[in-house]
């Protein structure tokens, strides 16, 4: 992402990857996700077959960590606008209203929409926080990141860090009975989210350390912890998956090098086939996030805004349709690879830098 959202690093928010929204059953809508193609990192939209790109925002601030409400009509962000914290606009962007201060990474809307969780720093660790979708009621639930809720609201899946306790959880909504789904024995496990029934849960698995930042596959298990199944087999650092709402589908952020990126979007079938890009080389558009509808919605009635491409399971690309490039933007490393010094979790892989101004202490 752009520089302008490094303000400080919080060395603990930075040794992990990035968020995960929850996502409720209903129709396929539009992809929300952050991308620095202006050169500034904004929030976009777009239909899941690439077309009808959209930019929502337009701020000399940093926007990112877009999430959609269940209903799909409001998007929550994270923005360094003043004042800093976590904003909420309409689905086509307009009225952006400030609703919390204290937010400093990875939004994820309750299934009912009365309640988001997000992560925020206490002395230096990253917690997981939730409040009233308002802002009111801040409440520091657990040590940890990646919360995503089950579509059912009554619980939250999430990462915890530091050995040896590293892994995945899932844990009541209030923050109790953690119970234990993966171990990091055979990779570093991150970003996890619910399918739309609740019976499973993606994640990407990193390499274990110390080549943690080289690569990561998407996985999938069942929501008790059991039966861990790996879903691609991709070149490079593949992350941060989210199914439809339909759960046919998964879209997931992937960079054909390391976590530096830059990342381009993909999609891809709830088994593994039928995977395209949306999005294509050239710019960072990460933490994507699929609306859900109530009503299936109208057909794209404007021509593809972003390159398309079909990709064979060897991970070759052969064009499918473009109708405009990208146009190419100064930036530097990808958000998601910032730089870390000094992290005591040096073997976790690199995750994007927090707004530091949002976090508490």
């Amino acid at each position: 992402m752009a520089a302008s959202i490094v303000v400080a690093t919080i060395c603990a928010l930075l040794s992990e990857v990035a968020p995960a929204p929850a996502t409720v059953p209903g129709h396929n809508g539009r992809l929300v996700f952050a991308s620095t193609r202006t050169g500034n990192s904004e929030i976009y939209t777009v239909y899941p077959d690439g077309t009808g790109l959209a930019q929502l925002t337009n701020n000399p601030a940093a926007d990112s960590w877009p999430a959609w409400s269940p209903d799909g009509s409001e998007i929550a962000f994270l923005s360094s606008r003043s004042p800093a914290g976590m904003y909420v606009m309409n689905a086509d962007g307009s009225n952006p209203h400030f609703i919390a201060s204290g937010p400093s990474l990875e939004i994820a809307w309750s299934g009912d929409g009365s309640k988001i969780a997000y992560v925020t720093s206490v002395n230096g660790t990253p917690h997981i926080w939730t409040m009233n979708s308002d802002g009111t009621g801040q409440t520091d639930i657990v040590a940890g990141f990646f919360p995503a809720w089950s579509p059912d609201g009554t619980r939250i899946v999430f990462r915890r860090i530091g050995d040896p306790s590293a892994g995945l959880y899932v844990m009541n909504a209030d923050g109790t009975n953690p119970v234990r789904l993966t171990d990091d024995t055979t990779g570093v496990d991150q970003a996890p989210s619910f399918s739309p029934d609740g019976g499973k849960i993606i994640f990407n698995r990193a390499a274990p350390p110390p080549n943690s930042n080289n690569t990561a596959q998407l996985w999938t298990m069942n929501a008790n912890g059991s039966n861990p199944t790996q879903l691609t087999s991709l070149p490079g650092y593949n992350a941060y998956a989210r199914f439809s709402p339909d759960g046919k589908k998964v879209v997931f952020q992937q960079s054909s090098t390391t976590s530096d990126g830059p990342f381009n979007l993909m999609t891809l079938n709830a088994d593994g086939t039928g995977l395209q890009s949306l999005t294509g080389p050239g710019f960072d558009d990460e933490f994507p996030d699929w609306q859900a509808l109530s009503q299936i919605p109208p057909a794209a009635s404007v021509t593809v805004s972003l390159t398309q491409q079909s990709i064979p399971p060897n991970g070759t690309s052969t064009s499918v349709a473009a109708s405009n490039r990208h146009r190419q933007c100064g930036r530097g490393a990808s958000s998601w690879a910032r730089a870390r010094a000094a992290c005591t979790e040096s073997a976790e892989p690199r995750r994007p830098p927090p707004f530091s101004q949002f976090s508490s202490t």
